[in-house]
């Protein structure tokens, strides 16, 4: 129990210096890497990566097909429709992303949380919330982008809960985060973030 807090707690601090980090390669980036290692020691025996995705893999690739055709879309919409060069470096940063912060926001708050308060439905909502939280724009707080996480972090918590391979959702989450920033978001995130 006191380890889940612990972690709660830690995930909870992430989330306020993520909030007031401009850059990555920063005092609060840095900060923000070790708190991750410490979580990661702290809850190694729940962060278990598990490599079976049978009960999941068809739901998940689905979802992240209509999502990248909604992004599209959108973006065809807005006129916004070109591939930059900087789209593949972006990807490959993405996936390790999308991984490590489903790590973050699954096996370890997720985790805690349903440790916690052992009510799966409860983690779930809690869970997608806390992904929603990384996904303020603190000038405009449901931006876009908070918009379109709202059922992604929803589908990813209930995904986790039905079975915990955040491989996969990492996946996902690094796919479809990549196309959020080519087709919606439209400027290098990578000279704005690093």
């Amino acid at each position: 129990m006191f380890y889940d807090l612990l972690a709660i707690l830690i995930c909870i601090i992430i989330l306020i210096i993520y909030l007031n980090t401009k850059k990555y390669y920063s005092v609060q980036g840095l900060l923000i890497a070790i708190l991750c290692v410490l979580l990661i020691v702290f809850k190694s025996k729940e962060i278990l990566i598990n490599l079976n995705f049978n009960k999941i893999l068809l739901p998940v690739i689905i979802f992240t097909i209509i999502s990248i055709l909604l992004l599209i879309y959108l973006g065809y919409k807005s006129n916004s429709l070109r591939i930059p060069k900087w789209f593949f470096p972006l990807l490959l940063i993405y996936l390790f992303f999308g991984i490590g912060q489903q790590i973050l926001y699954q096996s370890i708050f997720h985790n805690s949380i349903n440790n916690l308060l052992n009510n799966q439905i409860l983690s779930v909502f809690l869970t997608s919330l806390f992904i929603l939280a990384f996904h303020i724009d603190k000038k405009h707080y449901f931006s876009k982008q908070f918009k379109l996480m709202i059922f992604p972090a929803i589908f990813w918590s209930i995904m986790f809960a039905i079975q915990p391979n955040v491989i996969l959702l990492g996946t996902s989450h690094g796919i479809l985060a990549s196309v959020y920033y080519i087709f919606i978001h439209g400027k290098n995130i990578i000279k704005e973030k690093f």
